[in-house]
């Protein structure tokens, strides 16, 4: 069962990414998340992509920092709907607004699926606001989020976990859109 509880920061590594001014968006080329993004993934509303950078801007970030890949998580770290997390698919390549977005990484032991639905759960989303700094912009940084304390539950569990959830949002999703 659920043994005492694990520090984040040491099941994955956290960052965020480097800075891409507006000046850098070009009219086409690789997508460019912002927050809104990742939040309309996580609630399945994603429309398109309308923000880009040019290929040679994000192969030097990607020399110099990686990208996301699948299977990462990205959690919107800034405004009213922060903490919403989104575990990566087969995007393709593309990159994201620093600061505004959050990047967990080389899971040990830690299933993203797991972690995403438990930081959408109330406990998760309780802990979440208990570390958010600001008043009429709250955030989340780097720091607090290493910090946060997660269930310790053995890698199988959380992938059956995850894998119930997973069944059942799916389940109301395909409801939801025959009505």
């Amino acid at each position: 069962m659920i043994k005492s509880d694990l520090r984040l920061g040491d099941l994955c590594e956290v960052k965020s990414s480097k800075r891409v001014f507006a000046k850098e968006y070009v009219d086409d080329g690789i997508p460019f998340f912002r927050s809104k993004d990742v939040i309309d993934k996580a609630l399945g509303i994603f429309q398109n992509y309308d923000l880009f950078i040019s290929f040679d801007r994000y192969k030097e970030l990607k020399e110099k920092t990686g990208s996301p890949k699948k299977g990462d998580l990205l959690i919107n770290s800034v405004g009213n709907r922060t903490g919403h997390s989104y575990v990566v698919q087969d995007e393709g390549e593309f990159y994201f607004k620093d600061g505004n977005i959050l990047w967990l990484s080389n899971f040990n032991e830690l299933d993203p699926y797991f972690l995403s639905y438990w930081l959408k759960s109330s406990k998760g989303q309780n802990i979440l606001a208990s570390v958010m700094i600001g008043s009429a912009q709250k955030a989340l940084t780097i720091e607090a989020v290493k910090n946060l304390k997660v269930p310790n539950l053995k890698i199988e569990n959380q992938v059956m976990i995850a894998s119930i959830l997973g069944a059942l949002e799916h389940k109301i999703e395909n409801n939801r859109q025959m009505n």
